[in-house]
């Protein structure tokens, strides 16, 4: 391979990761983009052999198997962080899902909460209803006890 295929590779590879992440990227299309650099550059060293240049073939194994070792660690990251990203939204619909739930369940205990206060009310102005009807009865008898005593 020569000084300007080799640039232009590396310049390739640089690139890369100056292109913003969209997570709607999946793995398998980053992998589709490697997949097509790395049949660039094995097609780059099979035509630089090929060329007649004094390259060894222990070299560019070599090479090709580091360049391919390189890209298996940048190919294991993404699936790492794929699988990451998958969990994070799997979780975080999870617990919309509980959130929603719980709204649920406080919107029922809300209701039954202010059912329970308007029936305790109606139940503390019955109580005063009727502590005065006792106290009426309660003054109504005393005077019937006098008026009994008095006429014995």
């Amino acid at each position: 391979m020569d000084t300007d295929e080799k640039k232009q590779f590396l310049a390739h590879l640089e690139l890369k990761p100056l292109v913003p992440f969209q997570r709607e990227a999946s793995y398998a299309e980053y992998n589709t983009s490697s997949q097509l650099s790395a049949k660039m550059h094995k097609g780059q060293t099979q035509s630089s052999d090929q060329s007649g240049e004094d390259q060894s073939e222990g070299t560019a194994n070599e090479d090709e198997m580091e360049w391919q070792t390189k890209w298996q660690g940048i190919a294991s990251v993404f699936e790492t962080y794929q699988e990451y990203m998958e969990e994070k939204d799997l979780e975080e619909s999870v617990l919309h899902e509980q959130l929603r739930c719980l709204k649920e369940i406080n919107d029922e205990l809300n209701f039954i909460a202010n059912n329970l206060s308007s029936h305790m009310q109606g139940l503390e102005a019955n109580k005063q209803k009727l502590e005065t009807e006792r106290k009426n009865h309660q003054t109504a008898l005393d005077c019937l006890k006098k008026c009994l005593i008095s006429s014995m």
